[in-house]
């Protein structure tokens, strides 16, 4: 049987130490980029697929979208969760 070691890897507090170069400035100009080259309807849905913590789904949030995200690490999941409740801006979509 072949273990599914991306299940442990994600689900892991190494992989956020790992990649914690990749912030909310990173987050920003990927959302940027995005933007620029998509045509993105104002206030449209996002999905978010394997959004892990969080950050782009709670920039394109900022931005006035109604974002939906999921992710199959439920550790990443709460790290959004948590993000997303630090933020003064509480009510995004």
């Amino acid at each position: 049987m072949i273990k599914e070691w991306y299940k442990d890897w994600f689900s892991s507090k190494y992989y956020l130490e790992l990649y914690k170069h990749r912030d909310e400035k990173e987050a920003t100009d990927l959302i940027n980029l995005i933007q620029r080259n998509v045509n993105l309807v104002n206030g449209g849905k996002v999905l978010d697929v394997c959004c892990g913590s969080g950050r782009h789904s709670i920039e394109f949030a900022k931005r006035g979208f109604d974002v939906t995200g999921f992710d199959l690490s439920e550790y990443l999941i709460g790290q959004a969760k948590n993000l997303k409740g630090n933020l003064k801006e509480r009510n995004l979509k």
